[in-house]
């Protein structure tokens, strides 16, 4: 079995000295609720911020594996979050989970840098997770050998 097709997650986990670090920008509890529980059973940290400036803060002191973003928000959006990331030269794999996903969007974000997509209200589960790492590992490979 090639790298690839391994459990990218579990591959992440053996390579750092601490839990792998999700940072998840939302404004709504409900669904920082079902994200911390959809997590829970990884060994992995979700840390859950609702403010575009806060999460800047924790992701300029912070490692983290994962960036889970929400499109639109009460106080800015997931897009300037991914825009300053890019900009800033934060190396840290996107993932927009929104219910607001038009084609428009996801242009948008793709034109700002390389990301994935996920519609709510589509439960986010561990498997999902896994898929996402799995295009981030498969992404990296192929960067590499290019």
């Amino acid at each position: 079995m090639s790298d690839v097709t391994k459990d990218p997650f579990k591959q992440l986990v053996q390579t750092l000295t601490e839990p792998p670090k999700i940072l998840l920008l939302e404004d709504d509890d409900h669904t920082t609720e079902l994200m911390k529980r959809a997590v829970s059973g990884l060994e992995c940290v979700l840390i859950a911020e609702s403010d575009p400036e806060a999460a800047i803060k924790l992701l300029r002191s912070n490692k983290f594996e994962l960036a889970l973003l929400d499109v639109r928000l009460g106080k800015g959006s997931g897009l300037e979050m991914f825009r300053w990331m890019v900009r800033d030269g934060i190396d840290v794999p996107v993932c927009f989970w929104s219910a607001y996903l038009t084609n428009d969007t996801i242009a948008s974000a793709t034109r700002i840098g390389d990301c994935v997509f996920m519609n709510k209200p589509e439960l986010f589960t561990q498997d999902k997770l896994r898929r996402i790492f799995r295009i981030f590992r498969i992404r990296a490979i192929t960067k590499s050998t290019t």
